[in-house]
């Protein structure tokens, strides 16, 4: 994750839907991401006990309504 992050940008909120651990979003919020971490099993790390194949229509809307006041328009 150290070498894609220094090649590749990513959105400032990053959805980590199956944290595990929380190692990739411990490297994610290391270099100033804002991560929201889920896993269908709590793993001590996030919020446990979300399928994000269930629940992906609901942080999509979260983050374009995060957009829609960013940009001014919400």
């Amino acid at each position: 994750m150290e070498l894609l992050c220094d090649i590749e940008k990513f959105s400032n909120k990053v959805w980590e839907c199956a944290c595990g651990e929380g190692h990739l979003s411990k490297v994610l919020e290391n270099r100033g991401y804002e991560v929201f971490s889920t896993d269908l099993i709590d793993r001590g790390y996030g919020i446990g006990n979300i399928d994000f194949l269930c629940n992906f229509r609901d942080f999509c809307e979260f983050k374009a309504d995060e957009e829609s006041h960013r940009m001014g328009s919400g």
